[in-house]
């Protein structure tokens, strides 16, 4: 008898129906922790990230860095230059100023380019 009840009772626990949904809650909670740990994953590694952008120091741009695409708007702001001296220390003439690039400028004006960066950047360390 008891050992007729504890065979009825384990075919009753392992039927295929319980086996099934047991299988299914054990593949479940395996892909819900790899999610987990993906998600975790990539979070982290943007976390990450971000503060190493953050700590980057700004890099500071000279004279030296100069060049033809760089627009006299753009020198302005970048070396703290007032919007007119620019144009007042090289004698700018054109309307398009301050949005004109460099190398467009010297084109325009016949100008060689090298020899027009170099009289910016004299003309930006009398301004300092």
């Amino acid at each position: 008898m008891l050992l007729s009840t504890l065979v009825s009772r384990i075919k009753h626990a392992f039927s295929p129906a319980k086996v099934g949904v047991w299988i299914l809650v054990i593949i479940s909670l395996i892909a819900l922790f790899f999610i987990v740990q993906s998600l975790s994953s990539f979070y982290a590694l943007r976390k990450t990230s971000w503060r190493a952008h953050m700590l980057q120091q700004p890099r500071t741009v000279t004279t030296e860095d100069i060049q033809g695409w760089m627009t006299f708007e753009y020198l302005n702001v970048v070396f703290k230059l007032p919007p007119e001296y620019l144009r007042e220390a090289l004698s700018i003439e054109t309307a398009k100023y301050p949005r004109i690039t460099l190398r467009r400028y010297a084109e325009q004006s016949r100008i060689d380019p090298p020899a027009l960066i170099r009289s910016v950047q004299e003309a930006i360390a009398e301004y300092r």
